[in-house]
């Protein structure tokens, strides 16, 4: 007989890692639409992707 199992739900470290994915790019879309200091944004924006994607 055939069990059904149920998918496994994302780790917490998913949703972590998602969460701050989110929160960078909705500072980008903040920047994109308010350049104010535009260069120490942009490179600030680089590294936390750097980091996050490791």
């Amino acid at each position: 007989m055939e069990r059904l199992v149920a998918p496994t739900a994302p780790s917490l470290t998913t949703f972590a890692w998602m969460a701050q994915r989110y929160e960078i790019e909705m500072k980008a879309a903040a920047e994109f639409l308010s350049p104010l200091d535009h260069s120490t944004h942009v490179l600030r924006l680089q590294y936390e992707m750097y980091i996050l994607d490791g």
